[in-house]
């Protein structure tokens, strides 16, 4: 249970320093330990909702490896790119189009009582996702090409 508890209230730290987008540092202690507090309580009702329906430990554990492995695209473009920030959006959207089709994966696969779906939802999740990052950072890189452009345009008219 000590692991457990611990790895919720991390996630929950995480969740919060990483959604207000670096305006922890503006808010007051306690407003930051009320949205801690608030986030441990969602992540936590998240993660019953998750026990009480997969009883089996070993599905359990499954479906958390599975919702891990959809920040490999984000992991590998770190390693590889020397200025990820750039591609923050397309990160974001990776990770949310990913979790998108886990959830709707899991949910087919609860109303279904269909395990094996659980078991394999990580392979479209990762494809989706991966082609998520690889768009939005294409995207990303048109406008600002679109920009430089604009700004030579600028300087010489």
């Amino acid at each position: 249970m000590s692991s457990a508890d611990s790895f919720l209230n991390i996630v929950a730290l995480t969740a919060i320093r990483d959604f207000s987008y670096g305006k922890v540092e503006k808010q007051s202690k306690n407003e930051v330990f009320r949205k801690v507090r608030l986030s441990v309580v969602i992540f936590g009702a998240l993660a019953l909702g998750m026990a009480l329906y997969l009883p089996d430990i070993v599905e359990l554990f499954v479906a958390g490896i599975t919702l891990n492995i959809i920040f490999t695209p984000i992991t590998i473009l770190a390693l590889v790119k020397k200025d990820v920030y750039r591609d923050k959006k397309a990160a974001f959207y990776s990770i949310l189009s990913g979790t998108f089709v886990i959830a709707i994966l899991f949910v087919l696969g609860f109303i279904n009582q269909n395990s094996g779906i659980l078991k394999i939802a990580f392979v479209p999740a990762t494809i989706v996702a991966s082609l998520s990052l690889i768009i939005g950072i294409w995207f990303e890189k048109q406008s600002h090409k679109k920009l430089l452009n604009k700004k030579k345009q600028d300087i010489q008219g």
